[in-house]
């Protein structure tokens, strides 16, 4: 039996962001697919949480504690690796180790974008010089790429001459499943989060890159349409450092109570958020794929986003696409979609069909034949 290690540093965090859904969902699906491989899940002791995946064939292999991602790739992990005996190596957040102390076994490196190249200005320095440094060098190292949309695998190749037939997309996937809950749990939610009316979603952080400004901009022109009065804004995700920025804006153009922020929320609450909302919108200036498309699409939500990037490659003709520099031309999207009750139909039947391309086997189907082609090549 092969064993491949997993760097799963970020399955430790306390809250899952998408790259952390992506590395989860697919060891779920190769450990569903294929019984002839066993894992080692690294990571460090004292993580906020354990991976809750119980299966005879996962171990989970503890390392001395780091909180910073970059120490314990570079200092900590390996000297785990070399303890370790492995045939290759899945590395999940864009770097290898400089050390070439776990050139034993093949390594495949996971880029989920290299959006510092497109949108830097959005990046602290400390995080962009480590980016600049440690992707070229971990670039040189890796015998394969991974990555989540053609979009990303062709900046990869833009940006750094990697070897095209070297880039494999392995889009990320969700198990899709029907979603049912309790009208009183849904009362309690309404109530904590002062939910009166319909209302559009957004998930996401408060990034620049994200674009809220814009899509409150575009929202204060929906909400000064009489037709709309009963519709909020509804903004889902953890408080982070640019949450002030939205609450300036929000305070700027005066739209109070019809924008409720919501912070951190669990996955049971999300779902409900989700399947209650009336459109869900993802403004952002760059995603290398932006899953929480692919999960309101699963709840039969209609969705529109922006017309760059990765987005219309996700949405395929299930959603609507607008400039998102361009507050007018969101605004009148969202309103299309919510004035038209047959387009908004024909619009979730197509989300329905779009996201079966998503599920998690079938991505988890595609990176298992990059681990055996990748075991077969081990020299």
């Amino acid at each position: 039996m092969n064993t491949i290690g997993i760097d799963s540093f970020g399955l430790g965090r306390n809250h899952y962001t998408g790259k952390e859904i992506y590395i989860f969902n697919l060891i779920k699906g190769l450990l569903a697919t294929r019984n002839d491989i066993s894992y080692k899940l690294f990571l460090p002791k004292y993580s906020y949480r354990i991976p809750d995946i119980q299966n005879q064939n996962i171990e989970i292999v503890t390392t001395p504690a780091s909180r910073s991602y970059t120490l314990w790739n570079q200092a900590v992990l390996p000297f785990a690796l070399k303890k370790t005996k492995l045939d290759a190596m899945i590395f999940t957040e864009s770097m290898l180790p400089v050390l070439n102390i776990h050139k034993q076994c093949k390594s495949i490196l996971i880029i989920y974008d290299v959006m510092y190249k497109r949108v830097g200005k959005e990046f602290d320095r400390k995080t962009k010089f480590l980016l600049e440094t440690l992707l070229p060098l971990s670039l040189k190292k890796a015998d394969c790429v991974v990555t989540i949309s053609e979009t990303s695998k062709a900046d990869i190749t833009y940006f750094y001459h990697y070897p095209v037939d070297k880039i494999f997309v392995v889009p990320p996937g969700i198990e899709i499943e029907e979603v049912r809950f309790d009208a009183h749990v849904k009362k309690e939610l309404f109530d904590k989060l002062k939910i009166k009316s319909r209302f559009i979603a957004y998930i996401g952080n408060h990034e620049r890159y994200k674009n809220i400004g814009r899509l409150l901009e575009a929202f204060k022109i929906i909400s000064s349409d009489s037709k709309f009065n009963d519709v909020s804004l509804i903004l889902i995700g953890k408080y982070d450092k640019h949450i002030r920025e939205t609450i300036q804006k929000i305070e700027e153009l005066q739209l109070g109570k019809k924008v409720i922020l919501t912070g951190y929320v669990d996955k049971s609450e999300l779902n409900i958020l989700l399947k209650e909302s009336e459109l869900f919108v993802l403004p952002s200036l760059y995603e290398g794929f932006g899953i929480p498309l692919v999960e309101a699409m699963s709840m039969g939500v209609p969705v529109v986003t922006s017309n760059i990037s990765s987005m219309p490659e996700v949405v395929g003709d299930a959603g609507m696409v607008f400039d998102p520099q361009n507050s007018n031309a969101m605004a009148d999207i969202m309103k299309r979609v919510l004035l038209d009750d047959e387009l908004k139909n024909k619009m979730i039947q197509r989300g329905l069909e779009r996201v079966k391309t998503f599920d998690f086997k079938k991505s988890a189907g595609i990176f298992s034949t990059i681990i055996n082609n990748i075991i077969q090549s081990k020299s």
